[in-house]
């Protein structure tokens, strides 16, 4: 992956409920979501995601059955308000292959942005841009071949008695993003050091990951990888397109120990 995310939470149901001590409007089949979920979650980016998005998402599934169905409810429902606009909506199929149940989704009137696929195999959601990238997915994780066990990874991980994280956020963006940058500086219509700095943004790019840990009290961060000024305050100063490359090209620092916010 060029870019992954991911967490666990003891209960996604109880959360949401807490949740809905505030708000009542969570609809009845959101909740029934949640209700079918485990706790584990993870997204990531597989590729430059140009022109099409390359995504996958994996969650723990108790109950795919259940959810399942509450997803035909929701296109359902997602096609009577389409249908109320004038408009096509999402158009569902299935496909059976490799003994298991493909399931795709795409919006009729935005095809040309392909189409979302999902599986549930071994007690696990896997759904992805295409049934090819579940396919790919699946095929990663029966071979082994998969990020926890990238030399490059586990390398950038902090060196503690931390062993275990309660999520995570990495990146390896600079070998995919070298060459759309190159080619958003050679063509677009911006000055010569802008350009220069698009280019610099790109080279300088590193592989960086960030952990986090949930205590009864707090969530501790750390990363033994450079967060290039990446900070609430700088955040919040950003503005204009070429903010985010300002942003990394602009080095703060290193957070090399757990800091607790």
């Amino acid at each position: 992956a060029s870019m992954a995310a991911g967490f666990v939470m003891k209960n996604p149901a109880r959360a949401l409920e807490e949740l809905a001590a505030s708000n009542q409007k969570i609809p009845p089949e959101i909740r029934d979501l949640a209700a079918s979920l485990g706790g584990e979650f993870a997204f990531a980016f597989d590729g430059p995601g140009f022109p099409l998005m390359t995504w996958k998402i994996a969650a723990e599934v108790y109950d795919p059955i259940r959810m399942q169905a509450t997803i035909e409810r929701l296109v359902a429902q997602a096609n009577q308000e389409a249908q109320k606009q004038g408009r096509q909506g999402i158009k569902a199929r299935q496909e059976a292959a490799n003994g298991r149940t493909y399931y795709l989704l795409s919006l009729v009137e935005a095809s040309q942005f392909g189409e979302a696929a999902y599986t549930f195999v071994d007690g696990y959601f896997v759904a992805a841009a295409s049934r090819a990238l579940v396919d790919r997915a699946l095929q990663y994780r029966s071979s082994g071949y998969t990020l926890t066990r990238s030399t490059e990874f586990a390398a950038l991980a902090p060196r503690d008695s931390h062993t275990n994280f309660s999520g995570m956020f990495y990146h390896n963006m600079g070998p995919t993003l070298g060459p759309l940058a190159e080619m958003f500086a050679a063509g677009a219509q911006i000055k010569p050091e802008q350009k220069q700095a698009v280019r610099q943004f790109a080279s300088e790019l590193k592989p960086m990951l960030v952990t986090f840990y949930g205590e009864s009290d707090r969530i501790t961060v750390a990363s033994t990888s450079s967060l290039l000024g990446l900070s609430p305050a700088r955040l919040a100063g950003l503005s204009g397109p070429l903010a985010m490359m300002e942003l990394f090209g602009q080095k703060k620092g290193t957070l090399k120990k757990k800091a607790a916010y």
